[in-house]
C-alpha cells in the first residue's frame, strides 16, 4: 500500500458524462474504425429501407382508401356560362389579329 494512491478528483473527472462520451468516441475512432463504419452502413441501410417503405411501398387498408376517395371526390361542375365567355374572348382576340398591319398607324414613319 505504500506506492498506491487513489486520486478521487481524477476519478470524478473521468466519470463525468461528457468525458465518458468523448473517451468512448475517441476509442471507436482510433481502435475500431471498422465497427464505426459498419454501424454507419447499417444506419444508412435502415434509413433507406424506411424511406422506400414510406414512399414506394405504402399500404392502405380498403376502408382508408375509400375514405380518401370520398374526401377527394368533389366532382367537376362544368360551368357553361364561363366557358361561353372564354370562347367569346378568344374569338374577339382572333378577329383583332386579323386586322391588317397596313391599317395600323405607322409610328416610325417608315412608309412615305
Amino acid at each position: 500500500m505504500r506506492g498506491f494512491k487513489i486520486d478521487i478528483a481524477k476519478i470524478k473527472e473521468q466519470l463525468r458524462p461528457r468525458n465518458m462520451y468523448n473517451s468512448f468516441f475517441v476509442f471507436l475512432a482510433k481502435k475500431h474504425r471498422g465497427i464505426l463504419f459498419l454501424v454507419f452502413l447499417l444506419l444508412m441501410g435502415y434509413s433507406g429501407f424506411v424511406w422506400y417503405q414510406y414512399i414506394y411501398a405504402h399500404q392502405w387498408e380498403k376502408s382508408r382508401k375509400d375514405e380518401y376517395v370520398k374526401a377527394k371526390d368533389t366532382g367537376v361542375l362544368f360551368q357553361r356560362d364561363k366557358f361561353d365567355d372564354m370562347i367569346g374572348i378568344e374569338e374577339r382576340r382572333r378577329e383583332d389579329r386579323k386586322i391588317q398591319i397596313e391599317d395600323a398607324n405607322d409610328f416610325f414613319r417608315v412608309k412615305k
